[in-house]
Formats: structure tokens, C-alpha cells, sequence
């Protein structure tokens, strides 16, 4: 079978090698098709999940340039699609960071499912994590995906790190989807916090980048204060100072996490 070799994020932070046929690509649903990249192809949806009228995805596939790329998301009870993570920066974020537990764990075990056949068996897939151990990049996993893999029966290097969910993360993410600038699907991901601030990239598709910043307000809760686009007006530390009224001390901080 003809079919080209790609290193992808399967686990979300795992880097592993899958192979994407050429041909024989399933339809892609409807509903998922705003939340791809522009100009996607050879897109494979290795998981789906429905909970109280939600549908979730777990995407891969190759954008305009042929690059991989992962995209986790969610379509709301109207058919709105939106873009929870978008796994090819390698934020090092666990589905359960953006949907219910139950829900990451549906997908991880679906997506593991479909990496055992696509390795040729589970041996195969275990060998290619025992690879990609060692090396500097830390690898995340979270419970809901240690559970799936366990249920597998995949083992997995010891050197794996176990990430818990950040309720102020996940606070944040939910703030920054719903502020309405820019509009459409947004892929967030590198939430840095410092003290009552915080900052986080944001993506759309082959469109534009940029940065959210938010604020914890005196009852202790996260909104987005604001925004930046990186074509029309770049994060700066003036920005963050004069506009949204941070800290200095602060604004140094973010501006270093935000180059990290």
C-alpha cells in the first residue's frame, strides 16, 4: 500500500511515527469540516464521542503545506464547531484539560486503538514509544490516557510524567473561546500564568496567530481582558502595560513566558 511516514503527535506530547494511506481517506463529518485547516487532506478522525448533545473529535491529517497536523474538537448542541487544542505545537495539554474525563478517555483509547494498526501491532507501538524516551522534551501523560493505554494493555516508558488538570487552565480556555475577537474557531494552547495574570497563544488555521491575556478578578475568577494579532499588532510589553494596565513586574514575566 502506497503511504507516506510521518512523526505525529498521537498522545498529544508523544511524538510517534504513524503511517497516513493515501488513499481511502474516510468522509470527513460535515459538522468537524470549520474547525480543519484550510486546504486539509489525507484527514483521518481516529476518534469521536457524544455526550448531552456534544460531539467530539479527535482529527489528524495534513494541512495545505503537507505538514501534520492534530486537532481536538468539540461541536456545541447548534452545530457551532470549535477548536479546543490544536496538537501539532506540542503544548504538552491533556484532553481531559478540555472535556469531561470520561470523554478524553473514549478518545485517547480510540486514537491508541487506531495507532496499534497502523504500527502493525501493539509490540510495534510500544517499541516506537521506547524510542522516543529519554531526550529533552518532557512527555505528559494524563490519567484519562494512562487508563486508556492500561485497558490496552500498551506498555509505556517510566519516564513519562503524569500531568494533572489545572482548573485555572482550564478556567482560562473557556474564557478566552468565548471572547468574540477574533471570530471563528480558535486552536489555544501555551497558557502561562503569573499571579493574577495570564497569557496564552491563540491560532486559526492558515489564517492568523496571536495572544490572549487575561485577569483574575477580586472573586477570584478569569476573564479575558483582551487580545493581540500577531499581522496586525504583535504582543508587546507596552501592550500589556499601557492597554491592559499589567503590572511592570508582570508584564516582564508574561513577556518572558510568552517567549519560551
Amino acid at each position: 500500500m502506497n503511504g507516506r511516514c510521518f512523526v505525529l503527535t498521537v498522545g498529544l506530547s508523544v511524538a510517534v511515527v504513524v503511517q497516513l494511506a493515501l488513499e481511502a481517506i474516510a468522509q470527513v463529518p460535515d459538522d468537524l469540516m470549520p474547525c480543519l485547516p484550510a486546504g486539509a487532506t489525507e484527514v483521518q478522525v481516529r476518534g469521536t464521542a457524544e455526550r448531552d448533545g456534544q460531539i467530539y473529535y479527535y482529527a489528524i491529517g495534513l494541512n495545505a503545506a503537507e505538514i501534520p497536523f492534530v486537532a481536538i474538537a468539540e461541536v456545541d448542541r447548534s452545530g457551532q464547531c470549535f477548536l479546543l487544542i490544536k496538537g501539532s505545537d506540542d503544548i504538552n495539554r491533556s484532553l481531559d484539560d478540555v472535556m469531561p474525563y470520561d470523554v478524553a478517555f473514549d478518545l485517547y483509547r480510540q486514537n491508541y486503538e487506531r495507532a496499534i494498526e497502523l504500527a502493525g501491532s501493539k509490540a510495534e507501538l510500544e517499541a516506537i514509544f521506547r524510542a522516543d524516551a529519554g531526550g529533552d522534551i518532557k512527555k505528559f501523560r494524563s490519567e484519562a490516557e494512562i487508563a486508556a493505554l492500561q485497558e490496552l494493555g500498551i506498555e509505556f516508558p517510566d519516564d513519562y510524567t503524569l500531568s494533572s488538570s489545572n482548573p485555572d487552565i482550564q478556567s482560562l480556555i473557556v474564557q478566552f473561546q468565548r471572547f468574540n475577537e477574533p471570530p471563528g474557531p480558535k486552536s489555544i494552547n501555551r497558557v502561562e500564568i503569573v499571579g493574577d495574570y495570564a497569557i496564552a497563544r491563540w491560532f486559526q488555521f492558515g489564517e492568523s496567530s496571536g495572544h490572549y491575556v487575561g485577569q483574575k478578578d477580586e472573586k477570584g475568577r478569569w476573564r479575558a481582558i483582551g487580545f493581540a494579532n500577531d499581522a496586525e499588532a504583535p504582543l508587546t510589553a507596552e501592550m500589556l502595560r499601557d492597554r491592559f494596565e499589567v503590572p511592570r513586574r508582570t508584564v516582564r514575566q508574561l513577556m518572558e513566558a510568552s517567549e519560551s
